[in-house]
């Protein structure tokens, strides 16, 4: 009598990353990084207090207000357009910094899990985070804007090529430049693309938050200097 197998997929990737954080949860439960009330990440009550970014705003730069706004008529950014999901504000805001100085990083997909995908890919074909100084990375561990980008690459079932953009030099934090001129000038020039990665596709460009949207801008230059066919830019929040 001939002998029957019966052959069971291998587990994907995805399906292990889930189940190692069942396990972690179980073992270890959440507590939310914002509140430390335990149960999850980010807990709802936190979360019911996030302010979508809706409402009047130029679809170039996503500034509040009626569209288009005077500073791109002015000069337009070299990103198509801009959006984000959430205003830079109270409990978003804490839950931002608790990613990036904290090591909540966990806690970046989770914010990615919240927001509502519609329009945002706007036939984009691969997802580029900002890259971050060396030496920041190192001594973050991370940088949040890559895992931001994977996460989000993943819903929308895009790739994503973190080594898409690379920085050039080290330039002083944004929040730090007193004005929008300052942030342009502090970061022109300071990134380049691989043309191999980029040349002829729809780049979408990440970041964690957007506020003058001059580092954005600058990453859309340097793709479109490496023959991205366009560039559109997204952030989690947006510093109103």
């Amino acid at each position: 009598m001939p002998l029957s197998f019966s052959l069971t997929p291998a587990p994907t990737a995805t399906t292990l990353r889930r189940a190692g954080a069942a396990l972690l949860d179980l073992l270890f439960p959440p507590r939310c990084v914002i509140c430390q009330r335990g149960g999850a990440l980010l807990c709802s009550s936190c979360v019911a207090e996030f302010v979508p970014a809706v409402g009047k705003r130029c679809p170039h730069c996503w500034q509040p207000g009626r569209p288009p706004c005077l500073r791109c008529q002015v000069r337009s950014p070299a990103f198509a357009s801009l959006c984000t999901a959430f205003v830079y504000s109270g409990a978003l805001r804490d839950a931002i910094l608790a990613v990036k100085y904290r090591g909540y990083y966990a806690a970046a997909g989770r914010l990615i899990d919240l927001v509502d995908l519609e329009g945002i890919a706007r036939g984009c074909e691969v997802v580029v985070p900002v890259p971050m100084p060396g030496r920041r990375r190192r001594t973050r561990g991370f940088n949040q804007a890559q895992v931001i980008a994977a996460r989000l690459a993943e819903r929308l079932d895009l790739p994503c090529n973190p080594h898409a953009l690379r920085r050039l030099r080290v330039s002083p934090q944004q929040s730090r430049q007193p004005d929008l001129e300052a942030r342009r000038a502090n970061v022109e020039g300071a990134f380049a693309a691989d043309p191999a990665r980029v040349r002829g596709r729809h780049v979408l460009v990440v970041d964690d938050i957007a506020t003058s949207g001059a580092t954005l801008d600058a990453c859309a230059n340097a793709l479109l200097a490496a023959g991205a066919a366009s560039v559109h830019a997204w952030a989690i929040a947006h510093e109103d």
